[in-house]
């Protein structure tokens, strides 16, 4: 079995893990969004604010420590799904299709 993303073959998926973080494939994945929905509201004077949000605009250095934790999290659990993938099953991840191939229909493709 092979995997497909956006049209193009994936023999693994550290493969796939590894074309992402190196941006050959593009996703819409968003810390900040994914550090608000986290961590919810925050209280700053009496105002209430989105977390991510807050972190990103007060520590920038936190935010991007924070953002690199957060996405690699979301990798390991997006290889660990693709590693449990059978035969013709497909998910999105962040705005990309995933879809596990078999083999013999890689070669009637190329006949």
């Amino acid at each position: 079995m092979w995997y497909k993303v956006d049209g193009e073959r994936y023999e693994t998926a550290e493969a796939i893990r590894a074309a992402i973080e190196n941006e050959e494939i593009e996703t819409d994945f968003d810390a900040e969004d994914e550090l608000n929905d986290m961590y919810g509201e925050t209280e700053v004077c009496g105002m209430i604010y989105l977390a991510g949000s807050v972190l990103k605009e007060v520590d920038p250095i936190a935010y991007r420590e924070a953002e690199l934790s957060v996405f690699d999290d979301a990798l390991t659990t997006l290889v660990e799904d693709i590693e449990n993938m059978d035969e013709g099953d497909e998910f999105g991840f962040y705005g990309i299709w995933i879809e596990c191939v078999n083999d013999e229909e890689s070669d009637d493709e190329e006949a």
